[in-house]
């Protein structure tokens, strides 16, 4: 009988790098972004015989399981699993190209561009492609704008009227020497991907960090992106056009526009024939020995498959390690998750489906969801300000736990679907016993977690209420926290879910099974521990071809066996509600600071300015509109950032520098400068004693409102750049 096997193929070289590694250790964390694979390789430069595998950092790794054994229905309840991704895709595809539908032409053509269903799911691999090089999503909508300019039709080997060929449509001096590389470094010139690695950073040094570059690094953004492309990398054209088409590309992966190519049922039949196609390798019976140079698997991929072979992880090589005293070189890859915890964003939402976030999430970073568990169907309320990908994820879900009571888990398949499972999902037909696969167990409890009793305190902060778990108070002592109300939360659900008994911890040493993954719940019966348990983080170690495990595990437990409780008080007072302010309200600039300043207080403080957190200007020229004529003007020409109300007043000769010299009066605004922005923030200064008034971003649960301050000077980590003197006109 066959053994079961584990190989490693290097998708940006081609290369199946199985015959060199030594072993690998593949494993994930609740705790962490994604999953990763270290992989310890064999190297030496001592042997003149022996050919080393070139890794660079930066190369796409696949890891493969091969396992002869598979039986029949674990195959079709695969197969089925893709039937049901490729049923939501195909949904979302839908959705989408209606979306698309309602959006004006104007917004979606480009004079001399390509029609978007012949190639838009090619288009998005090499718009995932090119942020795979390290690439902005401005930098890859401004490139992909450009080739779509350039081409066709999409096709990576076009070549048009005058001769030009490729997705970059290469002078053929240009496209020559690209073939020479593609020759030299075992590419596929007809590759989409491999044109843009050459071009972006081979042929004139790396454009996005501007090593080797003569015109240096790339613009981040998509119109800057757009017109470096223009300018130096397809050596001239029509600038404004490729922004317009880059601003289209931008838009266009927003709203989904850029997704698989056909509708409806063929999406399903397309999809599950891809997926378990590309989940294929070269049977062991290929596979050439260590003292042979690296299989090229371009061929053998696509003429040697072996159906049971599963794909267990794709990542981009991270990391890389050499210690010359040893015969090998060590390598760590992550999957795609590492960019949702690595990139950071703005946005803002309100009653959004969790689903959608999560797809936005998904898209933002060319991925794709694959399934969600079935009751996310919860709403979410809340402004992201310079948070990660992944920061607006566990955000959603930790929403989902106060309302469900389970934890929810993300994990990224190796097809790059992003998954969401719940915390008591369990692998079915799989139990580790003690007399069948499990070496030893480990067991332990603390209450170093524990929360046992939780007080409600109202928007002012005063405590109305409390949740106990009184058992636990009576044995051990209280340990309370506090849970302030929030109008977009369910008070009492949200102050249980704080309640947390006895933290018992479990690990387990056992025989290797590649369904043994963080997020999902594994049954076990073992001396020390029985019952179905949560794999809090694994680790597989894969060496001289023998599989083990070990996994950190924490006992579920439903969730009405966690929140059972007595309460006593007003456990669900009425949150403050915070007024909107409406467009409209503001002075002449004719009355004095004084009387101005005395007016437009009780009409500004404690509301939500319409742009929300962002709304500092807003509140700065609406305040400043009762006594200032300037402020009036900027108020008038709806100006609500901080650049332009700093150029208007340089302009107007009532911008002034901050420093040593600088008088500040009574009613002129300071501009702050933070670590992300020259000018982020402005506030009113109200008093000599520096008291202010402006709007606060973290206020009202986050959604901005305009407060009172003491200190102009103690801003939150921004300082002043700059006085605008209202005081003054």
């Amino acid at each position: 009988m066959a053994e079961k096997t584990f190989h490693l193929i290097d998708e940006t070289a081609h290369k199946d790098l199985s015959p060199y590694v030594v072993s690998y250790t593949w494993g994930g964390d609740l705790e962490q972004a994604g999953r990763r694979l270290n992989f310890t390789i064999a190297y030496t430069t001592k042997d003149p015989n022996w050919t080393n595998a070139i890794i660079n950092l930066g190369d796409i790794v696949t890891f493969y399981y091969y396992d002869p054994t598979l039986a029949e229905k674990e195959r079709e309840a695969e197969k089925a699993q893709l039937e049901e991704i490729a049923k939501e895709q195909a949904e979302r595809a839908e959705a989408a190209k209606q979306r698309a539908a309602n959006i004006s032409n104007s917004s979606n053509s480009v004079s001399g561009g390509s029609n978007f269903d012949g190639y838009s799911s090619t288009e998005r691999g090499n718009w995932s492609a090119i942020q795979a090089l390290g690439a902005t999503q401005g930098q890859a909508n401004g490139i992909c704008g450009n080739i779509r300019i350039e081409d066709m039709d999409y096709d990576p080997t076009v070549v048009n009227a005058s001769g030009h060929t490729g997705l970059y449509q290469l002078s053929t001096e240009r496209w020559a020497g690209y073939v020479s590389w593609c020759t030299q470094t075992g590419n596929d010139p007809a590759y989409g991907p491999n044109q843009s690695k050459y071009v972006l950073t081979v042929e004139n040094g790396n454009v996005f960090t501007g090593e080797n570059c003569p015109w240096g690094a790339m613009p981040t953004d998509t119109e800057g992106a757009a017109r470096y492309v223009s300018q130096y990398i397809e050596r001239g054209g029509y600038e404004q056009e490729r922004v317009d088409a880059a601003n289209n590309v931008a838009n266009d992966v927003a709203n989904e526009v850029i997704t698989l190519e056909t509708p409806g049922a063929a999406v399903a039949t397309m999809a599950v024939n891809a997926l378990i196609d590309t989940s294929k390798v070269p049977s062991s019976s290929k596979k050439t020995t260590t003292t042979d140079k690296t299989t090229d698997t371009t061929t053998a991929d696509k003429n040697n498959t072996n159906s049971d072979s599963l794909k267990l992880f794709q990542g981009i090589v991270f990391m890389q390690e050499r210690n010359s005293n040893t015969y090998t070189m060590e390598f760590v890859a992550y999957d795609r998750l590492i960019y949702l915890a690595k990139s950071k964003t703005n946005n803002k939402f309100v009653d959004v489906p969790i689903p959608e976030v999560l797809d936005w999430c998904a898209k933002q970073n060319g991925l794709e969801l694959g399934i969600l568990s079935k009751d996310l169907n919860y709403t979410v309320n809340f402004v992201a300000d310079n948070m990660s990908y992944t920061e607006i994820i566990q955000k959603c879900l930790e929403t989902a736990k106060q309302n469900s009571g389970y934890s929810y888990n993300v994990y990224l398949s190796a097809e790059n679907k992003m998954n969401v499972v719940r915390a008591d999902t369990v692998i079915e037909g799989f139990t580790i016993t003690d007399t069948t696969d499990s070496f030893g167990a480990r067991h332990s409890a603390s209450l170093e977690d524990m929360v046992n009793q939780v007080a409600i305190a109202d928007s002012d902060g005063k405590i109305t209420g409390y949740f106990r778990n009184d058992e636990d108070i009576n044995k051990y002592g209280r340990i309370q926290t506090v849970y302030k109300v929030d109008a977009k939360q369910n008070t009492e659900k949200s102050a249980k879910s704080l309640l947390h008994k006895i933290t018992e911890t479990s690990s387990i040493s056992a025989l290797g099974n590649v369904q043994c993954i963080a997020g999902y719940a594994v049954a076990i019966q073992e001396e020390q521990i029985k019952g179905n348990f949560l794999i809090l983080s694994d680790s597989h170690k894969i060496e001289n071809n023998i599989h083990t495990m070990e996994l950190n595990l924490s006992y579920i437990q439903k969730p009405d066996d966690s929140t059972t409780c007595s309460k006593e008080g007003n456990t669900n007072p009425t949150p403050k509600q915070v007024k909107k302010k409406k467009d409209g309200v503001a002075g002449t600039g004719s009355a004095t600071v004084e009387e101005g300043l005395k007016a437009a207080k009780p009409a500004y403080l404690g509301t939500q300015m319409p742009d929300g957190p962002n709304g500092c200007v807003e509140a700065v020229v609406g305040i400043g509109s009762y006594y200032s004529p300037f402020a009036k003007q900027e108020y008038d020409n709806n100006v609500k950032d901080c650049d332009t109300l700093v150029a208007d007043a340089q302009q107007a000769n009532l911008y002034e520098e901050f420093g040593p010299n600088t008088v500040i009066q009574k009613g002129d605004a300071v501009i702050y400068s933070s670590s992300q922005y020259r000018y982020a923030h402005t506030v009113i200064v109200t008093s000599p004693s520096g008291r202010y008034i402006g709007n606060s971003s973290s206020a009202n649960n986050g959604n901005g409102e305009v407060v009172e301050g003491r200190d102009f000077m103690e801003m939150g980590g921004e300082y002043p750049v700059g006085v605008v003197h209202l005081s003054k006109g």
